[in-house]
């Protein structure tokens, strides 16, 4: 009887090798496998096969962040959105600690999420420019739902939203109270 080792694939590229324990894969890739349904390198971190970050570019770390499998972004189905699954500022912004990729968007250490996706999707990223989230969830960093724009642009945008938030509120109070009446009327209290 022969010896069999896992196909799953490293970050490498190579081939895993490990003692298979499901499917013609080890327990890890095999667990990777039903999750994700595609066979691909076991989550080590953007940085597995050096101790520092000299190895990596910018789109290889790129590219592994926006994989939904390594858990930094989230597809909602219904949006479209990808959702930030990292730290995120009150405001509700993604924020990523990587120099390399601060360092690409002109930053020190730290860089918005949003702003470093649509560099990465269009290879441009105006430097007084704003990115508009047409989706209006400040947490997406999915480049097709952004959109660079002046900052009168994008604060006129946000101060329509806002009114029209408010308006909406203010509605379903409306729509609470009358409920409350019409329960009275239907069913009066003893």
């Amino acid at each position: 009887m022969s010896k069999s080792f896992c196909v799953g694939k490293k970050r490498d590229g190579s081939i895993c090798g490990g003692e298979i324990d499901y499917k013609n894969m080890c327990s890890k890739h095999a667990q990777m496998f039903e999750r994700y349904k595609r066979l691909e390198y076991v989550r080590k971190g953007p940085n597995a096969s050096s101790s520092n970050n000299s190895g990596d570019t910018f789109e290889d770390r790129m590219n592994w962040y926006l994989d939904p499998a390594n858990g930094y972004i989230k597809i909602d189905k219904k949006t479209g959105c990808w959702l930030w699954q990292r730290f995120c500022l009150p405001s509700g912004y993604g924020l990523i600690n990587a120099k390399l990729i601060a360092e690409k968007l002109g930053t020190k250490n730290n860089c918005l999420v949003h702003r470093a996706t649509y560099f990465h999707a269009t290879g441009h990223l105006g430097k007084h420019k704003h990115l508009d989230h047409l989706c209006r969830n400040p947490n997406c960093c999915n480049p097709t739902h952004l959109e660079e724009v002046d900052a009168s642009v994008n604060n006129a945008r946000k101060s329509i939203i806002q009114e029209k938030d408010k308006e909406i509120k203010k509605l379903k109070s409306q729509i609470r109270r009358l409920e409350k009446k019409l329960n009275e009327h239907i069913r009066p209290s003893r």
